[in-house]
Parts: structure tokens; sequence; C-alpha cells
């Protein structure tokens, strides 16, 4: 049988069920509630993902602009009137998604605009690619609270996090 203290059960249900949550700044504050957070959460993965699909559109409809019946894409093609943005914002490590530029490390503003963005928010216009890499890091750190596999946080996708797991 499990041992729990008694007066934890309170304050547990009150962290649970706390609408307050602290959205700019420092982001989910320990006075924040945990439901309100994963609602905050699956929000705004849920307008992300509005965002990207109005982009989608913005894609397809170019390209079909762009192809006429038996074109075929050339590397350096530019779209004549295109109604896609270009990214300011790409991941470098991974081009098998198709984010390229010309260049080293650190890309010119110039040089990520090749690419096309999914996602724009401000100023910033982020390529899939980029979208991807972070959601990605995410969805991993869900995953494995999800299954349980979250136990010791010395990985590096982790910081910030001190859990200690009882023996």
């Amino acid at each position: 049988m499990t041992t729990v203290i008694v007066d934890r059960l309170p304050e547990t249900l009150k962290n649970l069920n706390s609408s307050t949550l602290q959205t700019s700044g420092a982001y989910a504050l320990a006075t924040d509630g945990l439901y309100a957070l994963i609602n905050d959460m699956i929000s705004n993965l849920s307008s992300i993902k509005a965002s990207i699909k109005v982009e989608e559109k913005k894609i397809a409809a170019d390209l079909a602009t762009e192809i006429t019946a038996g074109d075929t894409l050339a590397a350096n093609d530019t779209i004549a009137s295109a109604t896609v943005t270009a990214a300011t914002v790409v991941e470098s490590t991974s081009g098998t998604r198709g984010d390229t530029y010309a260049g080293g490390a650190t890309p010119t503003l110039a040089q990520t605009k090749v690419n096309v963005a999914v996602l724009t928010v401000g100023t910033e216009k982020y390529s899939e690619a980029a979208v991807f890499s972070v959601l990605a890091q995410a969805g991993r750190a869900i995953r494995d609270l999800k299954v349980g596999t979250v136990d010791n946080f010395s990985h590096s996708d982790y910081t910030n996090i001190n859990l200690i797991k009882g023996s």
C-alpha cells in the first residue's frame, strides 16, 4: 500500500484545477493550473495547424499555377507571381526535410528566403522543417511522459527540469 500525506491532496486538486496560466514572459508558473497548461498547449497547436493549412493551400495553388501538363521542376526556377511567403527561419541541420540555403551554418536572410514559409508569426516566417524540428522536441517530451520513460532529465533535450525518482 502506498503512503501519501493527506495535506498534499487539496494542494494537488488546487494545482490541477487552477484556471490561471502565465503565457507571457516565464511561461507556466508554479501557481498555474495543470489543466490550464494542457488546454493552452492544445489551443496553440490547433492555431499553428490552422495557420499551416492556410499556407499549404497557397503552396498547392502556386505549384498548380507554375506547372502545366508535362512540365518539370527545374532546380532554380522561381515562382512568377507567388502567393506564398519566403521563410526567414529555417532548420540548418535537416536538409532532408527540404530546407536549402547556400552558405555555412548561419545563413543570411537572402539565403533563407529560397525556402517557403508555412507559419508566419509577426515578422518571423518559419519553414516546414523549422516548425517540425521545434514540435518534434516537444512531441518527444510529451511521448516520453505518456509512456513513462521520463524519470531522469539528464538528457540534453530536457533543460531546467529537476525531477528525482524515488527508490
